[in-house]
C-alpha cells in the first residue's frame, strides 16, 4: 500500500499519521507560530545552519498570513533561534545549540507585538498630525524646527533616536489630545524593546533616516501652512517608509 508524506515547517518529512501542525491559538498567531517551529527544530531536530521553509511556504502551511508568519520570525530571531540573511533566507543559528531551545512553551512574549504596536501608530500619530495642524503655535513650530535641525546635523548618530522621539512629541502636544499624547509616549518607549532593537538592527540603513527626514520636513511645512489634510498625508508618508522598512513581504 503506498503511503505519502508531508513536509514539516522546516522542509523536513513528518510521518503520514502524525498531524503536522496544532490548533493555533486565534488570539495571538504569531506566538503560536514560533512555538510550532521552535518545537521542530528541537524535536527533529535541525543543527545550526539549516535552512527554513520561506515565508511564503510557511504561511501556506500554517493557513495564516505572511505578516503573521513575519512576525512569528521575529520573535524567533530575538531569542537567537534563528537567523535571517537578507536576500538569502532564514537559518537556525549557530547560537541555537548553546542557548538551548527547551521547551517551545517557554516562548512567551508579553504586550503587543511589533506589527500590533506599528497599526496603532499609524492610527493614532497620523490623527495627531491632523489635529497639530489646527492648535499648533509659533512657539511649538520654533521647537520643531529646532528638531529638524538637530536631526540633520545627526540623522544617524547617538542623539538621533532622541531627535526624533522628541519631534514626535512635540506634534503630539500640539494635537492637545491628551489620549493621543499618552499613547504616542507609550508607543515611542515600546520601541526600545528587544524585539524592535533586533529587527532594527537587521533592516535600518543611514539612507532610511535620511528618507524619514525629508518625510518630516514636508510634515512640518504642512503644520506651518496649517494644512491639517497636508500634515495627516505627510505622517501617513512616513509611516508606509516605516512598513516596508520593517514589514514588507519580500521572499
Amino acid at each position: 500500500m503506498k503511503t505519502t508524506t508531508t513536509r514539516t515547517s522546516t522542509g523536513a518529512d513528518a510521518s503520514p499519521s502524525v498531524p503536522r501542525f496544532k490548533r493555533l491559538d486565534q488570539q495571538r498567531l504569531y506566538l503560536a507560530v514560533a512555538r510550532q517551529i521552535a518545537s521542530q527544530i528541537r524535536e527533529l531536530p535541525l543543527p545550526p545552519g539549516s535552512r527554513l521553509l520561506a515565508e511564503r511556504e510557511l504561511a501556506s502551511q500554517f493557513q495564516v498570513s505572511r505578516t503573521t508568519v513575519r512576525e512569528a520570525m521575529i520573535v524567533l530571531e530575538t531569542m537567537g533561534l534563528i537567523e535571517v540573511r537578507v536576500g538569502d533566507g532564514t537559518y537556525v543559528s549557530q547560537e541555537a545549540e548553546r542557548k538551548g531551545l527547551g521547551s517551545a512553551e517557554r516562548l512567551d512574549v508579553s504586550g503587543p507585538s511589533p506589527l500590533e504596536q506599528f497599526r496603532a501608530r499609524i492610527v493614532i500619530e497620523s490623527a495627531a498630525a491632523a489635529d497639530a495642524a489646527d492648535n499648533i503655535t509659533t512657539t511649538e513650530l520654533t521647537e520643531l524646527a529646532r528638531c529638524l535641525e538637530a536631526m540633520k546635523k545627526d540623522v544617524d548618530g547617538p542623539a538621533a533616536e532622541a531627535h526624533r522621539f522628541e519631534f514626535h512629541r512635540l506634534v503630539a502636544a500640539a494635537s492637545r489630545n491628551t489620549i493621543f499624547i499618552k499613547v504616542i509616549s507609550d508607543l515611542w518607549e515600546m520601541r526600545t524593546g528587544h524585539m524592535w532593537r533586533t529587527i532594527r538592527k537587521r533592516v535600518v540603513t543611514p539612507a532610511h533616516h535620511v528618507d524619514a527626514l525629508q518625510c518630516r520636513m514636508e510634515l512640518y511645512d504642512a503644520l506651518f501652512r496649517r494644512d491639517r489634510r497636508g500634515a495627516e498625508v505627510a505622517m501617513n508618508q512616513l509611516m508606509e517608509q516605516i512598513r516596508i522598512r520593517f514589514f514588507d513581504i519580500a521572499d
